[in-house]
């Protein structure tokens, strides 16, 4: 059963990015929906029979290759060395997010003499800040109850 559960988890991982894809394709007001199922697949994996640390980083393996994915194409390469496909898929992967993180007041943040504003890295930038943020805290409430389960 160990084994079932942790690969259904693992089919879990994917889901945002392919669900963002076709719910942002027809603008459906999908953050209702993922903030607690991110929450709740941070619960879950807090529940698998392995140690805290990998069971978190296990959770978050496909956020972490997707943010590395976004951070190479659009914060080390330029616009004409970008690869499209992976373009789209760190984007389909936070897109969810878009409109949780859209809705924030204007910022204007300074980093290292360049001056940031609201624009689509910095949104997405905060909204793969969110989805760790939510799925932490999941993975924090599910560990607490499965201490006093156990």
């Amino acid at each position: 059963m160990k084994n079932i559960k942790g690969d259904l988890l693992w089919i879990l991982l994917p889901f945002i990015g392919v669900s963002g894809f076709f719910v942002w394709a027809f603008l459906i007001p999908y953050q209702i929906i993922v903030v607690p199922f991110w929450f709740w697949v941070g619960k879950r994996f807090a529940g698998l029979q392995m140690s805290r640390i990998r069971s978190f980083l296990f959770g978050n393996s496909v956020w972490g290759i997707s943010f590395i994915i976004f951070v190479w194409q659009f914060l080390l390469e330029q616009e004409p060395h970008r690869i499209k496909a992976l373009e789209v898929i760190s984007l389909s992967y936070i897109s969810p997010f878009y409109m949780l993180t859209g809705a924030l007041p204007p910022v204007d943040a300074y980093f290292d003499g360049f001056r940031f504003t609201n624009t689509v890295i910095t949104l997405t930038l905060v909204g793969y800040f969110l989805m760790l943020v939510i799925f932490t805290f999941g993975f924090i409430w599910g560990s607490l109850h499965r201490k006093r389960a156990s």
